[in-house]
């Protein structure tokens, strides 16, 4: 098992463990016409108004096979590394719930938006169009995969001409993007450690410790060598 596996393996533990929203139940919590906090949704459970709410958002497939996601970054110009394409094989844009094998995995009703459904990854389709819209003409070695914090932040992998297991991850405004890799400040040194960072913050919510101290501590364990700074609590590991 890789080490990116094994953290996400660790992070849909806790999803299961403390009944994380699913997909679709966060769709519903957000329709206009049937108010109600984000939680776990069962398809047997739901209403005809909720099954409506829901049948409203293209969902895209959960997971992607490997023969999927090199036909969607075939335009990449750089290559993909094995952490990403391990990534969107388990989690397209989301990660699921639990590790049980009698699951429907080609459900949305056991996968959860990571980290959140307004801060988290992008399906591959989403992240490819973006990418041949604008950023394949600026900033052809990286390659934008998440919405991240409150303040519109993107999060970006810089991808290598060579066969990589990982890759760094930068931040950044759109507007902000430069084509040459070497002025974006790393983040991550890789989206792996991303994952373990993220799987010890969750595993340790239950410690006495101030959220911010924990977020600290993490992050100089795994980040990128940037010294964590107060406002990156939010910035990082957003709630």
């Amino acid at each position: 098992m890789s080490l990116i596996i094994d953290a996400i393996t660790r992070i849909s533990v806790i999803a299961a463990q403390r009944n994380f929203a699913n997909i679709p139940g966060e769709h519903i919590a957000m329709s206009r016409w049937i108010p109600n906090s984000a939680r776990f949704a069962n398809l047997e459970d739901l209403t005809e108004e909720q099954l409506g709410a829901v049948s409203n958002y293209d969902v895209p497939k959960p997971r992607l096979t490997l023969d999927e996601i090199k036909k969607l970054t075939a335009s990449c110009r750089f290559s993909v590394p094995q952490e990403f394409i391990e990534l969107y094989q388990i989690g397209n844009g989301c990660l699921p719930i639990g590790i049980s094998e009698n699951k429907d995995w080609d459900s949305a009703y056991n996968y959860f938006y990571f980290p959140s459904m307004h801060n988290g990854f992008l399906p591959l389709t989403d992240v490819v169009g973006i990418y041949q819209q604008y950023w394949i003409h600026t900033a052809p070695q990286i390659l934008p995969f998440a919405r991240h914090g409150p303040d519109g932040l993107t999060l970006c992998m810089i991808g290598s001409n060579e066969s990589a297991d990982t890759a760094p991850i930068v931040w950044t405004y759109d507007e902000s993007i430069n084509a040459s890799t070497s002025r974006e400040k790393v983040l991550w040194p890789s989206l792996t450690n991303m994952m373990l960072a993220y799987a010890e913050y969750w595993e340790s919510q239950n410690e006495s410790t101030e959220p911010e101290d924990r977020a600290m501590k993490i992050y100089q364990k795994y980040g990128g060598g940037q010294e964590f700074q107060p406002y990156m609590y939010n910035s990082i590991f957003y709630p």
